[in-house]
């Protein structure tokens, strides 16, 4: 490794000229971890419009990996560009200044999107909704559950041959199926899943009923040498139990008591401890090994073909079961008119695969298009990437295109692909970049550029990431696992890049390079949970040991030891070497800062294996008060108040459960005593909260009880009329859970995921109407079935630690991380297996009951060969597991913290054990001592201090409820004055235009009379029918509309009219009212204007009946208000003379001047 300086280009500047210069060949550029890969999309997409490669920026595609990246990426693109807008001259400025102009119009985003842009333009060829709905990942998974509902229903009750009944028969139960469905769903594109071959091993199991008997008989015989208490083996006991067991089945060569006693015990491995046979049981060294090999090879030779049998047995029988329910999610979504992430990208595949014209015209909509994290595009992505740059659009098999030239920009690193659970696996990032690289639509080869120049960590850092995982002779461990990653690249493994140090630091610190982080052993752990008055008792140990796991005992001890470092570099201002960029970025979001090498909260990263233990490290954090951010995490499912709103709710929604009004009444909510509940029902009183509350309680038992009855049957009210989240807002804030959230400590975090939770249910009650199902999600919420991070209620702008699991920090880079919880390596199997290896894509599947324990789960059901077909799978999987290694050894920038147990132990499941050998010499990192969260000033809070604060907030709440502007028409402002805008004024209009049609027949007069002076010479007779027709009048009026039209253009007015220099119809006008209490708008229109000389002359007309009790004189005198407005209006929008303001009575054909 070597460090380069500052003023020295990188060591791989070779391969960056080529990003910006070969424009028309297709680029795969390798980039190593924090070697610049965004910079590389956005240097290549700024020379692309640069030199005009690119014509128009709106044929540019970028796709990225998630949404946040995808921000990311637009924000620099932006600012790139801009800059080079001030650096660009001549054609070049013209270019960039009009891509920036059009800037909004480029495609940046996620690969999702972009497949849901081509199927929204295109909806019909795609045979998609043409209004379509996008499910996120946790609306699709309860969508599926769902489903699974819907089809155990549908099969539930059947007559006999039904599923259920094969099920029996099979020794399974339905609900044992459904997490194997959920796993089936996600991989639609599969193309078939194959069913094992029938086999006649069940058929005849006399031979094998023999065997179990004849060793069943050698258990017997050794019962009485067998010790009661076996230790850490796990064969003695079978010893002792299965005889006993045996002895109850009659027939043992009937199939299922045969398989039942096979699942209970003999397909296991024999768990056999020599040294517990020897010393507890007395048994030789021969003996004992004796026993061990009798076992395994009675294991071999009969059960475990006999357990294989039967679970490809019943694998047929699965498989039939989750296909139908697979029928069923996928009908439900096509009514529904949903889209789950796959369904965008399959639809998008097979619009480009089955229209060649719809290919051809996207793909000259998208000329370049380029894709960042590339190693994690799974099969459907590469095969829209394909598609779409194809040189031949007529070619639909997307592993026989080849892209045109210039038109492929990929960005990836093989050693950080890590999400082969969701279809991203390395061979299909083999497989495309050889595509790419060895046609490049018809100039040659494409070209691979490998950067290895890393701007990120620091030279101390590098070096030992270097040492851990370059190539070493063997690269794998005594149990064959990968260690390192291999000279030359394999099928599961690409080979490894060295970096080299590129970043230039400005300020040097004193927390630099790799520490390790010391977590004592289980016994030592047990006597650090202080309990008052010392240290606990050998018997509260044992308590403490039987309460928590080594796993939970161990995440405590260290997230509380790193909560209290995190505190105190902090506090202490501990400094860190800080590179140019890092400084650039702390003085353009803190111009002021005085110290820019001085740690703070959102220097820090904790990164864990997976989630289990994430929430252990937020509260840590929370008890020090360091704020914090944890994704991935259950911050939001644990919120107490959550789950007393859930309370709550079960006892509103289910009005004669007395077991959930019970639980409401003795929660925190209402706080009514046991005792209380007694007497209440001892007085004849009735667990309904619809029912009275009985005589005879004590006062303060009848006040708590009544108060609660009287607010249940509120919340009754208001969830029966008004929408159901509505009413959930409003009990919350009834009972105060908002407030009380807030007072707890880290109340940002617990006050903000409750509202989080309630805008979920929001999002749920789009699909879901039923107060029912809300609080039923809102119980999964509680119970954990779906997980949510929480969130502050504070602005994300305040700086925050992040937490979070490994898969979730991919991408993300911090000053300094901590890679903690020795605990959460996986140590299962694979419970799928995908082959994407030939043409068609085939899937097999592990069919797992419920989990005991931590990892383990028993095989219920498999395909034919699923042990070998795992032993491949495991192959990848560890070779993974390395490249998870990789990614999370390569997030820090100044500092990496490698948390470790003091004994060494190497249990299987700490996936930071590898590191092990390579941190002798490395430096501990010091224990602060005890620490505290900074103090805060206590606030003295009287009654009254609480009741005015209450009263304002009343006051403003019924300012803000009050109309803050309004909006009136013209006429209803002059017929009543100004207490109209005062809102105390009412307004009917007048309908005296016909015998029946009132403002109708006024509307159609004022159409035909605008339409007989802005279209002289129309046919009045077929308009007349036509708009009284829009008027709901009855077409007889037509030849009395005609004469009132012909009546009217014959008049002396509108030949005034006609004779003007100029003149308008229906004008409309808006004005602010200087008179009003509040802002208020008047709008209206003006039916008729025209200039003379001396000014403007404005008539209004009107269709009332003129008779005995409404003379003309009398309307005249009624709507003259309203023709000085109109006057005045017209006077202070123009700014010219109004010299007349009339009426024009239809009903007489009569002009009435009014000035």
């Amino acid at each position: 490794m070597t460090v380069q300086p500052a003023s020295q280009p990188p060591p791989d500047q070779d391969q960056r000229d080529l990003i910006v210069s070969a424009l028309d060949r297709n680029v795969v550029v390798e980039a190593a971890a924090g070697t610049g890969k965004t910079t590389s999309m956005v240097d290549r997409m700024v020379a692309l419009l640069r030199t005009g490669a690119c014509d128009d920026i709106r044929r540019m595609a970028a796709v990225t990996f998630t949404r946040k990246a995808a921000s990311e990426l637009r924000d620099r693109f932006r600012l790139a560009l801009e800059k080079a807008v001030r650096g660009a001259a001549g054609d070049e400025r013209g270019r960039l200044a009009g891509a920036l102009d059009s800037i909004d119009q480029c495609f940046v985003g996620t690969i999702h999107s972009f497949c849901g842009r081509l199927l929204r333009e295109r909806p019909i060829e795609a045979g998609v909704d043409l209004a379509f709905e996008e499910l996120d990942e946790d609306a699709d998974m309860r969508l599926r559950q769902e489903a699974w509902a819907a089809y155990a229903e549908s099969v539930i009750g059947l007559g006999p041959g039904s599923v259920i009944d094969e099920l029996d028969d099979l020794n399974l139960d339905l609900s044992d199926l459904a997490d194997t469905f959920y796993r089936f769903a996600e991989y639609p594109d599969v193309d078939d899943w194959p069913l094992p071959p029938e086999s006649e091993m069940l058929e005849d199991l006399d031979e094998a009923a023999v065997a179990v008997k004849r060793f069943t008989e050698r258990m017997r015989k050794l019962a009485d040498r067998l010790p009661r208490e076996c230790g850490s083996d796990r064969l003695m006991p079978r010893y002792s139990k299965m005889p006993r067991v045996v002895s109850h089945y009659e027939d043992l060569s009937e199939r299922a008591s045969m398989l039942e006693l096979i699942d209970m015990f003999f397909d296991k491995r024999s768990g056999a401890v020599l040294k517990e046979w020897v010393q507890k049981g007395g048994f030789t060294q021969e003996e004992a090994r004796s026993e061990r090999e009798a076992w395994d090879a009675f294991r071999e030779e009969f059960a475990a073909p006999l357990a294989e049998a039967w679970r490809e047995l019943r694998y047929r029988t699965v498989m039939k079961v989750i296909t139908e329910a697979g029928a069923v999610y996928d009908r439900m979504r096509a009514e529904r008119g949903q889209l789950d992430f796959q369904d965008l990208l399959m639809k998008a595949a097979g619009l480009l695969k089955g229209s060649p014209h719809v290919r051809s015209y996207f793909a000259g909509r998208y000329s370049h298009l380029l894709v960042d994290e590339f190693q994690d595009t799974d099969p459907i992505q590469a095969e829209v990437m394909l598609l779409l740059t194809a040189t031949d659009p007529r070619q639909d098999d997307w592993r026989l295109c080849v892209p045109r030239g210039g038109s492929l920009f990929v960005v990836g690193d093989p050693k950080q692909s890590i999400y082969r659970f969701r279809r991203a696996d390395i061979v299909t990032y083999n497989r495309v970049k050889r595509m790419i690289l060895e046609g490049d639509g018809g100039k040659g080869r494409g070209i691979e550029v490998r950067l290895f120049a890393n701007f990120r960590t620091s030279a101390a850092v590098i070096q030992w990431i270097d040492e851990v995982f370059a190539p070493k002779g063997d690269c794998t461990d005594k149990s064959g696992r990968l260690v390192c990653f291999p000279e030359a690249a394999s099928e599961q493994s690409p080979a490894y890049v060295r970096l080299e140090a590129g970043r230039s630091e400005s300020l040097q610190g004193e927390l630099g390079g790799v520490f390790q982080l010391t977590i004592p052993s289980d016994e030592i752990l047990l006597t650090s949970h202080l309990v008052e008055g010392g240290p606990p008792t050998a018997q509260e140990a044992a308590v403490l040991a039987r309460r928590y796991t080594r796993s939970e005992l161990a995440a405590s001890y260290e997230a509380d030891l790193i909560a209290r470092y995190i505190r105190w570099a902090i506090d202490d201002r501990v400094t860190v070497p800080r590179s140019e960029k890092e400084l650039e970025d702390i003085h353009r979001r803190m111009p002021s800062c005085e110290d820019p090498a001085a740690l703070r909260a959102e220097d820090f990263l904790i990164i864990t294996r997976n989630k289990t233990h994430l929430s252990t490290y937020g509260q840590a954090l929370q008890r020090y008060g360091i704020p914090h951010r944890v994704t991935g995490g259950t911050a939001l499912n644990e919120v107490e108040e959550l789950r007393l709103l859930l309370t709550c709710l079960r006892a509103v929604d289910r009005v004669d459960d007395p077991v959930a009004l019970v639980g409401a009444l003795r929660s925190e909510l209402f706080g009514i005593s046991d005792a209380a509940l007694y007497r209440f029902r001892r007085n004849g009183g009735r667990f309904n909260y619809n029912g009275p509350v009985p005589e005879g309680l004590p006062p303060g038992d009848e006040e708590a009880i009544t108060d609660a009855f009287d607010r249940l049957r509120r919340y009754r009210g208001w969830v029966k009329t008004m929408p159901p989240l509505a009413a959930f807002e409003k009990v919350v804030s009834d009972l105060g859970l908002m407030v009380l959230a807030a007072t707890r400590d880290g109340g940002d975090v617990q006050a903000g995921s409750l509202g989080k939770a309630l805008e979920l249910l929001r999002g749920d009650q789009r699909a879901h109407w039923s107060t029912s199902h809300l609080v039923d999600f809102l119980a999964d919420l509680v119970e954990g079935e779906f997980s949510y991070d929480g969130v502050s209620a504070r602005s994300h702008e305040v700086g925050a630690v992040r937490v979070m699991n490994l898969h979730k920090a991919k991408g993300l880079e911090s000053t300094v991380v901590f890679l903690a919880d020795g605990s959460g390596e996986p140590r299962s199997g694979p419970e799928i297996v995908i082959d994407r290896g030939g043409d068609r894509t085939i899937g097999y599947i592990g069919v797992f009951g419920p989990r005991w324990g931590a990892w383990y789960r028993p095989l219920l059901a498999a395909p034919g060969g699923w042990a070998d077909r795992q032993a491949v799978e495991k192959e990848f999987e560890a070779a993974e597991r390395l490249r998870l290694r990789y990614v999370a050894a390569t997030r820090a920038g100044s500092a990496m913290i490698v948390c470790e147990r003091e004994d060494g132990r190497a249990n299987g499941s700490n996936p930071w054990k590898y590191f092990r050998d390579h941190l002798a010499g490395v430096p501990d990192l010091p224990d602060p001592g005890p620490g505290s969260a900074p103090s805060r000033e206590a606030l003295d809070i009287s009654v009254e201090d609480v009741t005015k604060a209450s009263e304002e907030a009343a006051g403003r709440m019924r300012r803000a409820e009050g109309p803050t502007y309004a909006r009136l028409a013209a006429k209803e402002y002059a017929l009543r004055g100004k207490d109209f805008a005062k809102g105390s004024g009412t307004f009917a209009p007048s309908t005296t235009g016909g015998p029946e049609y009132g403002i109708n027949w006024g509307t159609a007069m004022h159409m035909l009379l605008e339409l007989a002076m802005s279209r002289p010479g129309f046919d009045v007779e077929a308009w007349a029918e036509r708009v009284l027709g829009e008027n709901e009048i009855d077409p007889g009026e037509t030849p009395r509309a005609v004469e009132t039209v012909r009546a009217v253009t014959g008049s002396a007015l509108w030949e005034r009219a006609l004779a003007s220099d100029l003149c308008l119809t229906e004008v409309p006008f808006h004005m602010l009212l200087g008179d009003a209490d509040i802002p208020t708008t008047m709008n209206g229109a003006m039916d008729l204007a025209f200039r003379e000389e001396g000014g403007w002359v404005i008539v209004d007309y009107k269709t009332d009946r003129i008779s005995a009790s409404r003379s003309e004189r009398a309307l005249a005198d009624e709507y003259a208000p309203q023709l000085e407005l109109y006057g005045r209006a017209w006077a202070g929008c123009t700014g010219e003379t109004v010299k007349e303001t009339g009426l024009f009575f239809v009903d007489n054909r009569t002009y009435h001047r009014i000035r």
